[in-house]
């Protein structure tokens, strides 16, 4: 038996194509650290994917705490069903691991600087792409605007919980006008604006809407004109559909979206409306070819799990 372990939403999505690909029995354990509004039953049952069967309740908290919590109540779970070998899926609270599956290269370099051995590293893909890549053709039906749109979505704390900084990027978003902006906001986002009286700074060209499920909103990335975002795995499903992304965020850890993707960042709000014409621009008219990045990343991870229990 495999333990395979995640601890936020988009990670999901990366342990669909490991399990389908595995031939061992697996048993999927949810650290609960980023359980959210959008991680209900139907997210589950829509996309096809696993339901967990153990939620450890690791809950909100500091990473030193969070991580305590997850080994303390992983620990009773590990003696009791004695797995054969545990799997750490995602880039959420670290992990202590004699395999390492990687992305992209850019990943082993990091890890060599670490001091990893290079024999631990293994390139595989990205199996969040797998998922995204099964995903699509069923999306292709759902509704999005029929002008030209920008998609947003933003829910960093850096970000929308700072008032000078979340007024200035709407500010830039007006700045777009008369491109129409989609936004599927966060909670968190939309509570913000309301208690720091940022309603006025919200321009007419900006949809706020409710969060999307997820095949509502690979259908709107891949329509889109552009996408603003701050989010990791929306850098690297842009890139893959050859979408411009704008990434507001002074760094990345998907440097691989923009060496060999269609991201860009852009930390500064008065430089995005800029950024977004570039990319525009840029365009490219078939999608990049990011190596592995090519929907067998599962296959590739279940040949070398399967390995390491021979």
């Amino acid at each position: 038996m495999i333990d395979l372990i995640c601890g936020a939403r988009p990670n999901f999505m990366k342990v669909d194509p490991i399990i389908r690909s595995l031939s061992e029995e697996v048993r999927l354990v949810h650290t609960g650290q980023h359980y959210d509004y959008a991680m209900s039953g139907s997210f589950f049952d829509q996309l096809g994917l696993p339901k967990p069967d153990i939620n450890l309740g690791a809950g909100s908290s500091t990473i030193t705490v969070q991580t305590a919590d997850i080994m303390k109540a992983y620990e009773p779970v590990f003696v009791q069903g004695k797995p054969d070998a545990v799997v750490v899926v995602g880039d959420v609270n670290s992990q202590i691991s004699d395999l390492l599956l990687i992305t992209s290269s850019e990943a082993r370099e990091n890890l060599l600087r670490e001091g990893r051995p290079d024999d631990a590293i293994v390139m595989v893909g990205n199996p969040m792409i797998d998922t995204l890549f099964r995903l699509l053709p069923e999306a292709e039906g759902i509704q999005v605007p029929g002008e030209k749109f920008g998609l947003v979505t933003l829910h960093r704390p850096g970000n929308v919980d700072n008032r000078e900084l979340l007024g200035s990027i709407l500010d830039s978003f007006g700045a777009l006008a008369p491109l129409k902006l989609v936004f599927p906001a966060h909670p968190r986002t939309l509570k913000n604006i309301r208690n720091w009286d940022l309603q006025n700074r919200v321009p007419s060209n900006l949809e706020m809407v409710k969060p999307m499920e997820y095949l509502s909103f690979i259908r709107h990335q891949q329509e889109a004109e552009v996408v603003i975002t701050d989010s990791g795995g929306v850098q690297e499903e842009t890139s893959v559909m050859g979408v411009p992304c704008v990434t507001v965020r002074p760094n990345t850890e998907r440097p691989v979206t923009c060496t060999a993707g269609t991201n860009v960042l852009c930390p500064d709000p008065l430089e995005i409306p800029e950024a977004v014409r570039i990319q525009i621009q840029k365009r490219p008219d078939t999608p990049p070819v990011i190596p592995m990045w090519d929907g067998k990343a599962g296959a590739r991870i279940a040949l070398e799990i399967e390995r390491i229990l021979k």
